[in-house]
């Protein structure tokens, strides 16, 4: 229908086959924007529809399953939701057999405890059987995309070989050094400095005082 030019960027305003517009700039156009808002609007109404147990099924207080469900849809689905940024925005979506919320209980079984949410073991994929468990908040933590670059395993830094994460802290990791010195290292000290269990140190005043 038009155009605007801002500071930074062309953005186009655009009609919805709903009868809505929308300013869209034109980086987004054919690629995550779909819809002046409606499509998503329209799935999560569906999704309520069609997965029957808390929506038309009871009324709330929902269980700690249907209250994860129900989030899991928002985050996908729901431009008003503080997560969606990440989540629907990203292009992230549902498996179609999960729209039906007894399939979801069937694959995943109740939510364990308030400790526990779903969690993605690829944070870059969808909601599917194969890519989803409950796991406890601080995995599911730790699993996400900031993180998902963050696997040390296998890596080098100086004269340490990674092994793995510290099953105790999820801030350290468990290290051989080629001494045969093994420890639990801070990623930060890993990252920045630490590069031996501390024999390289010694290996170093022993050679400053040789050469004295």
């Amino acid at each position: 229908m038009g155009k605007t030019r801002g500071s930074y960027r062309t953005v186009w305003l655009c009609q919805c086959d709903c009868g809505g517009t929308k300013g869209v700039a034109i980086q987004d156009l054919g690629r995550g924007t779909l819809s002046c808002g409606c499509l998503q609007r329209e799935r999560t109404r569906q999704a309520s529809i069609t997965h029957g147990r808390y929506a038309i099924g009871h009324a709330p207080p929902f269980s700690l399953t249907e209250r994860s469900y129900l989030n899991m849809m928002r985050r996908c689905y729901d431009e008003r939701h503080r997560s969606y940024p990440d989540y629907g925005a990203r292009g992230i979506e549902v498996c179609a057999e999960w729209w039906s919320f007894p399939v979801f209980l069937r694959d995943m079984g109740e939510r364990p405890s308030s400790k526990y949410c779903i969690d993605r073991k690829d944070p870059d994929a969808n909601y599917s059987p194969d890519n989803c468990r409950w796991a406890l908040r601080g995995e599911c933590q730790w699993n996400t995309r900031r993180n998902s670059d963050g696997d040390l395993t296998g890596k080098r830094f100086g004269r340490l070989l990674v092994l793995s994460i510290d099953p105790t802290s999820r801030r350290k990791w468990i290290v051989r050094c080629d001494c045969g010195v093994e420890k639990s290292i801070l990623r930060s000290n890993l990252t920045r400095n630490t590069r031996s269990c501390g024999c390289l140190r010694d290996d170093q005043v022993r050679k400053a005082m040789k050469e004295k």
